[in-house]
């Protein structure tokens, strides 16, 4: 699900209620994406990709990103892993608070994670996205992952 070309926004809060899957070699993911996909300013400024939660390990552990400078040679990130007990049992908020200066992730209310690099601030228009991709590079075996229910991510609600 993305709202690309049907709603973005700059600055404010965004949050997601997910339920990420319990099977292994999926990535469940919510995050926003500028519509610039290969600038080379050196800065996430002009639009950048923000991973608000992805979820390729079959733990509690997830990995929130911020990519910018396009996905080719230029491509340059900033991440951190995160462990919530519980991640994948039941529904949990999922949050970015976005200033012009200030990128703060939040899980269940909790702050974990706060960037102040401006480089990696984008100040442009963002769109939401929930996703659910078999990958390889996801941990587990995506040749055995189940392809039915146990394997979806369900999306309860995303605020703006």
């Amino acid at each position: 699900m993305d709202s690309w070309r049907k709603f973005e926004f700059t600055y404010g809060t965004i949050e997601f209620r997910i339920h990420v899957p319990p099977a292994q070699g999926h990535l469940a993911a919510a995050w926003l994406q500028s519509a610039v996909k290969e600038s080379q300013t050196g800065t996430g400024a002009d639009g950048t990709e923000n991973d608000l939660i992805e979820t390729p390990y079959p733990t509690d552990k997830f990995a929130t990103s911020i990519h910018y400078d396009g996905y080719g040679s230029n491509h340059r990130t900033g991440s951190t892993r995160a462990t919530f007990p519980e991640l994948r049992t039941g529904y949990h908020n999922v949050a970015l608070h976005w200033t012009r200066s200030k990128l703060t992730f939040l899980f269940d209310g909790k702050e974990f994670w706060t960037v102040t690099d401006p480089k990696l601030v984008s100040r442009v228009k963002e769109f939401p996205i929930a996703s659910n991709e078999l990958l390889q590079w996801a941990k587990g075996d995506i040749h055995t992952a189940p392809l039915n229910s146990s394997s979806a991510d369900f999306v309860d609600h995303i605020h703006v």
